[in-house]
Formats: structure tokens, C-alpha cells, sequence
């Protein structure tokens, strides 16, 4: 393995675990693995990685994951996919003088490592070009790229006037990769008429029919009996 002796002596003793390993066995005993995107836990993981993409960041070699809360955000939503993946959180700032958010309490370099690694989510600043639709998403079932499409729409839609320009919400953020848009558009696409969508200059707009199934929170699957 080309590693010093004392690097991995607590490997072989079986006294410490390497990283990956612990990170593994933390996923296996939270549910992760075995999660589908159409169940609970990955509904939960839909969830937790459209709001990073709109409203969050994951930073730093640790993988540090910060959700933004914003007045009429769908908290109540976020929290509870959080506590379904396991997930206790602290909130930092006071919405005044600092901007609220949510970080992991515990596990949170495991938590970020997942999203990033499994789920494809964005690393560091959200306006290069990693900042895409993943596949397991564009692959998925309509229901699932429902919910992941109500998160990013919940976060970033801004209502206008639909009387007087046709479109009831603006999808708007700078200097996001015009790529990003036309993935959404794409998306948004399987659940709505193809005219309910245009990909402006740098967002999207929506028309009514579009933007009333979409400015809706998105919902987890019950809990099964």
C-alpha cells in the first residue's frame, strides 16, 4: 500500500478504522444505502439536494454543509427530511444581523460526502460548471423529479405579474451556468406542457399552469406501517 507502518498499524490491530470505512459503516447505520429515490429516505435525500442547489452550499475538505433558511422557505419540509436521514442539526444566525441556517450536528463530513459523492451535488460555489442536473434525477420516475423541482422552485421562485407578462414566477440567480436552466427546463418539461417553460437569459420563467404545480412544498412519502 506504500503507507508507513504506524499509518495503518491501527488498521491491522483493528483498534481504528480508515475514514472511508467509518464513513461506510456511518451511511450503512443511518438507512442510506439501501435507500431508493422513490422511498422515504431518498425522498429525504431529493429534498436535502435540490436545497443545496438552490439554498445551501457544500464547502471545504470536510465537506461542510450549510442550508440557508429564508423567510417563506418550506422549513418545516427541510427539517423533516433531515430527521429522516438521521440527521440532527444546529441553526446558526438570528435572520437580523446574520442569515439563518442549518448545519449537521453530527456526521456532517459523512452527510456532505454523500450528497457530493453519491448524489452528485455541487462542491463549493454553485456557479461553475459542476452545478448540473444529475442523472438520478433525470433518470428518475416523474415523482421524483416533482419533488426535487418543488424544492428549487419553493426557494427561488419570485411571483410577477402573469396579467401582464404571460408568466406567474421567475427562476432567476446570477451567474449560474445556462446549462443549469435548460437541465430544469428539461425537467420541468415531463411534468408540465413544454410552452409552460422558457429559459430567459439568465433563469427561467414559468406560467401559471407550470408554476402551480411546481411553488408547491414538497412532500415525503408516509411513513410505512
Amino acid at each position: 500500500m506504500d503507507m508507513k507502518r504506524g499509518r495503518i498499524r491501527g488498521w491491522v490491530e483493528e483498534t481504528t478504522r480508515p475514514e472511508p470505512v467509518s464513513a461506510i459503516e456511518a451511511a450503512d447505520r443511518y438507512g442510506w444505502l439501501d435507500a431508493t429515490p422513490s422511498d422515504r429516505v431518498g425522498a429525504a435525500w431529493t429534498i436535502a439536494h435540490g436545497w443545496v442547489c438552490a439554498g445551501g452550499s457544500i464547502s471545504g475538505p470536510s465537506n461542510t454543509v450549510r442550508f440557508a433558511l429564508g423567510d417563506g422557505d418550506p422549513e418545516a419540509v427541510l427539517r423533516e427530511a433531515l430527521n429522516t436521514l438521521g440527521i440532527e442539526t444546529t441553526e446558526q444566525g438570528d435572520g437580523k444581523q446574520r442569515s439563518r441556517e442549518l448545519q449537521p450536528a453530527s456526521d456532517g463530513s459523512v452527510f456532505g460526502r454523500f450528497l457530493v459523492g453519491v448524489l452528485d451535488a455541487p462542491h463549493g460555489g454553485k456557479v461553475g460548471s459542476d452545478l448540473t442536473v444529475p442523472s438520478w434525477i433525470s433518470d428518475s420516475e416523474p415523482a421524483v423529479a416533482l419533488r426535487w423541482l418543488q424544492t428549487i422552485v419553493c426557494l427561488r421562485g419570485t411571483a410577477i405579474d402573469a396579467d401582464r407578462h404571460g408568466y406567474a414566477l421567475q427562476l432567476k440567480a446570477e451567474q449560474r451556468p445556462r446549462a443549469w436552466w435548460q437541465g430544469l427546463a428539461t425537467q420541468i418539461r415531463r411534468l408540465c406542457p413544454s410552452d409552460a417553460v422558457t429559459v430567459a437569459e439568465r433563469g427561467l420563467l414559468l406560467r401559471p399552469e407550470a408554476a402551480a404545480v411546481l411553488n408547491q412544498p414538497p412532500r415525503l412519502p408516509a411513513l410505512s406501517v
